[in-house]
């Protein structure tokens, strides 16, 4: 049995990782805060940009909408990533705050649904790049994280849908 399959039987209690999907994720209308930052600083900097995000959300009057979308592809500089974070909105959205529209276009990806704390978020990446490199693709080096449900960094209850860009190798 594979790794994610065992995952998929319940053998990991604290966290589940869903079967890899390879698809075409739409276009969607976006409306985000960014930041851009070295790979190894991007954890640092997501709670101030996801603050940012809320005041800009507040600013707008879509407080409640969701889900949150983590966004990131490297930029310029090796290992510079732009990351930014949003929500989908419909055209009645304008920016706000911080915040900018931006129509973010439909990417190819292999995907998977995340349940649980993010300290098991590297192995559910992990069986994405290994499903990529099996269908003979690879990495075009843009992430889409969906935080369907979110409550803290710890959380067994949370649910993230995973998507990373793919291209024929």
């Amino acid at each position: 049995m594979t790794d994610n399959a065992e995952a998929l039987n319940g053998s990991h209690a604290d966290h589940l990782i869903g079967e890899v999907r390879f698809l075409t994720a739409p276009e969607v209308r976006f409306f985000r805060t960014t930041v851009s930052a070295p790979l190894d600083r991007l954890d640092d900097v997501l709670d101030p940009l996801m603050a940012r995000l809320d005041e800009a959300k507040a600013a707008a009057g879509i407080a409640r909408l969701g889900p949150v979308i983590i966004r990131y592809f490297e930029v310029g500089e090796p290992r510079v990533f732009r990351m930014d974070a949003g929500v989908p909105v419909g055209d009645d959205v304008a920016a706000a705050g911080e915040a900018e529209i931006e129509v973010i276009p439909p990417i190819r990806c292999a995907a998977l649904l995340f349940w649980g704390s993010l300290a098991y978020i590297g192995d559910a990446y992990g069986v994405l790049n290994k499903a990529i490199a099996g269908a003979g693709m690879k990495n075009r080096g843009e992430g889409r994280e969906w935080h369907l449900h979110f409550e803290s960094d710890t959380s067994p209850h949370n649910i993230i849908l995973l998507q990373l860009e793919v291209v024929d190798a």
